[in-house]
């Protein structure tokens, strides 16, 4: 929960705020208040995607995008990653 007194704070400076920024800034903490958290965490995704490889093609694309495309990747240039050794 929220200490007293921070909500004092809170409470003072959205009062000297425009009645429309006030509507927005209340819908916005309901917002938060009521969204759960979906999906996969980041650090969960980490520890299942080799880091690497990932690295490697992501380096590999953004030189392809600095050079022009002149950067094979894989077999093919198509962007896939190249196969591990």
């Amino acid at each position: 929960m929220i200490s007293s007194t921070l909500e004092q704070k809170l409470h003072e400076h959205l009062r000297r705020l425009p009645v429309e920024q006030q509507r927005q800034i209340v819908d916005f903490a309901r917002a938060l208040s009521i969204t759960r958290v979906r999906g996969v965490s980041g650090q969960t995704l980490l520890s299942l995607v080799p880091l690497r490889p990932m690295m490697s093609w992501l380096w590999l694309r953004l030189l392809r995008k600095v050079t022009g495309g002149s950067t094979k990747t894989g077999s093919g240039g198509d962007g896939a990653l190249p196969p591990q050794s």
